[in-house]
């Protein structure tokens, strides 16, 4: 009772040897370059890919099946070109090649609001380009 308002405890749960929510116990993250000096492009190539995995894990402390976050992975691939002289870079490349919605989290509301959940995915297909130019040299 706080100034004649009643109060309720909550009901108690343990969460002993529960998983942090959003620390799934395993990631793994590979990359992979190698780059080529052409002469005849006045400069190097260079062919990156990048893997990215996320093992379970729970979007709340309660660890309930509705709490579960699925493993998930994502793919990256770069050409990236250098001019000999540093001056020029070039660059392709693609995030995401499988084009997968993977959920990365979640979260649920409280009762005030509906208790509706709220995911966070990864983007999807993502693909660009950019060059650059230093002037004044490398």
């Amino acid at each position: 009772n706080v100034l004649g308002v009643p109060t309720v405890e909550g009901v108690p749960i343990d969460l002993s040897g529960n998983s942090l929510p959003n620390a799934p116990e395993n990631t793994i993250k590979l990359g992979v370059g190698y780059t080529w000096g052409i002469s005849a492009i006045a400069g190097s190539l260079t062919a990156r890919w990048d893997y990215y995995w996320q093992d379970d894990s729970f979007g709340r402390e309660f660890n309930t099946e509705a709490d579960k976050i699925d493993s998930w992975d994502q793919h990256n691939l770069s050409l990236t070109y250098l001019s000999d002289n540093g001056q020029w870079q070039g660059r392709l490349w693609v995030r995401n090649i499988e084009n997968e919605e993977n959920v990365t989290g979640h979260y649920l509301t409280s009762d005030t609001s509906g208790y509706y959940r709220n995911y966070f995915l990864t983007e999807p297909r993502i693909w660009g380009a950019s060059i650059r130019y230093m002037f004044g040299g490398g």
